[in-house]
């Protein structure tokens, strides 16, 4: 029992058989550590949740364009001020929806754009 080494080594765990022979080379691929159930569900759910694409990818996306923006003062003031305008915007909308007054849509698409119409 335990780590006793038999005869036959076949029948050994394979970790008792690495650790015996030092021999990575002779494990076959089974033997090599693959990916259990549980890694490939999670990947998948993880694939799902991201687009398929590297979550390492998307963190390093972000973060290339936080550092661009973080040195563009600038670019953060007409950010900033675009959200103030669409956000007072935004509350008109729904201040006069609230006091059943008739007004005109939140938004107006442009010409060429069919999504809201």
């Amino acid at each position: 029992m335990g780590n006793v080494v038999s005869a036959d080594s076949t029948h050994q765990p394979v970790v008792d058989r690495i650790v015996d022979e030092r021999d990575i080379s002779r494990l076959s691929a089974e033997e090599i550590d693959q990916p259990t159930p549980a890694d490939r569900m999670v990947h998948a759910l993880m694939g799902r949740f991201t687009g398929f694409l590297s979550p390492g990818s998307m963190a390093l996306a972000w973060i290339d364009w936080l550092v661009h923006l973080s040195a563009s003062p600038g670019k953060q003031q007409l950010l900033i001020e675009k959200a103030v305008r669409k956000s007072i915007r935004l509350m008109m909308y729904v201040s006069r929806g609230l006091s059943h007054v008739e007004s005109v849509s939140c938004i107006q698409p442009l010409v060429q754009d069919r999504r809201f119409i």
